[in-house]
């Protein structure tokens, strides 16, 4: 079988780390909307690249492509807010006591902000009126 590839090694955590470490120094650009004219997708592809470059300097054998970046992200940010939700969850009396917060979640935190409604929900009922559209006009039945 000449053609099989090798599998690449799983992320270490401290590869894991720097990650979100590049990723927070690089977040004005990546966390932004497009609404800002300084925000362009080009500067999000800049910082991804940066990224990629300053993994590859710090881990060398380990040699991830953008895409590989993107991706860990997308997936310890979905873990991470699946945890910080159930960690507030427990402040607030809802459910079984957790332990407290790692440090990449501390970190994550961070990066998305307080005011992220996966972290604290919707304080107002008020505020989920913001979310809803225009009554649609229904259609008499025949």
């Amino acid at each position: 079988m000449e053609g099989k590839r090798s599998r690449k090694g799983n992320w270490s955590p401290d590869e894991t780390k720097y990650l979100v470490q590049l990723y927070k120094a690089n977040s004005v650009y990546l966390r932004s909307d497009f609404s800002s004219p300084a925000c362009t997708h080009r500067e999000k592809l800049n910082a991804w690249d940066s990224i990629t470059n300053q993994l590859h300097e710090a881990y060398p054998d380990s040699n991830r492509t953008v895409k590989e970046c993107q991706k860990r992200w997308q997936t310890i940010q979905s873990a991470a807010k699946t945890r910080i939700a159930r960690y507030n969850q427990a402040l607030t009396g809802g459910g079984p006591a957790t332990p407290p917060l790692d440090e990449m979640d501390q970190l994550i935190a961070d990066i998305l902000g307080k005011q992220n409604i996966t972290f604290g929900g919707v304080k107002d009922k008020n505020d989920l009126m913001s979310f809803r559209h225009e009554p649609v006009e229904q259609q008499p039945r025949l």
